[in-house]
């Protein structure tokens, strides 16, 4: 498994980011459980990600990102916008 040393500035989004999706961030953090606040130094194992990630409801929120009934909803706002 690979492993990636967090920089300064760094969080869960901006690593997986670094190897592919952004949205990888959960899966990122199920495979270092150990970690639960990143600081410049750790080493994180890498682990093969998903090709469609999908980011549970309550996860999405707490990470600041829009749940799939926020989405729905401004969809339904905003018919035609992608």
């Amino acid at each position: 498994m690979a492993t990636y040393t967090v920089q300064s500035g760094d969080s869960w989004e901006r690593i997986a980011g670094y190897f592919g999706d952004q949205r990888n961030f959960y899966e990122l953090m199920l495979a270092n459980p150990s970690i639960t606040r990143l600081k410049a130094g750790d080493v994180l194992r890498i682990p093969s990600f998903s090709s469609n990630p999908v980011v549970p409801n309550d996860v999405a929120a707490a990470m600041g990102m829009a749940t799939t009934g926020q989405i729905k909803a401004w969809q339904q706002a905003y018919p035609g916008v992608r």
